[in-house]
């Protein structure tokens, strides 16, 4: 039982006082107020979740693309040199570039994340825009690029 005590004094005279002593049982008040405070924890755990799933969402998809990449390139050239079949100096740097570049990418999800996740002192700034901008970057889609003619993507040949 939880109880709140109030007192008074009614009368000061010398030795003897005269106090007025309330009490109310604000035990249903403290218990609604724990409930609450679950409800609360609860709800903030949900939130927690939901941004870890979508930061998971959009790690996997800033991922999966470049490794898509890697996978076909590097498994075209493969086939190749089992087949004993030659393959173009210049055929070759374009898609080892390609298979470097798209490695690299695969990074970005990473350095985004530390940048944001890195434990900062309290007494200490940081940019917040920055870290905004770091979780847009992991979470919306990412437009097609643009590539110059240069490093089109050429079909093998056979």
């Amino acid at each position: 039982m939880y109880v709140s005590l109030s007192a008074v004094c009614l009368d000061n005279r010398g030795e003897r006082s005269s106090f007025m002593v309330a009490m109310q049982d604000v035990t249903q008040n403290v218990r609604l107020e724990q409930e609450q405070k679950n409800a609360r924890t609860q709800l903030y755990r949900s939130a927690r979740l939901a941004s870890i799933g979508t930061f998971a969402s959009g790690v996997a998809h800033e991922l999966n693309n470049p490794l898509t990449a890697i996978l076909g390139f590097s498994g075209a050239l493969v086939e190749r040199i089992k087949k004993n079949e030659t393959i173009d100096k210049d055929e070759l740097e374009q898609y080892l570039g390609i298979i470097n570049a798209e490695t690299l990418r695969c990074t970005t999800p990473w350095r985004t994340f530390a940048l944001c996740a890195r434990r900062r002192g309290a007494d200490k700034e940081f940019g917040l825009a920055e870290c905004v901008n770091g979780a847009f970057k992991l979470v919306r889609p990412r437009r097609p690029r643009k590539e110059s003619k240069s490093r089109a993507i050429r079909p093998l040949s056979a």
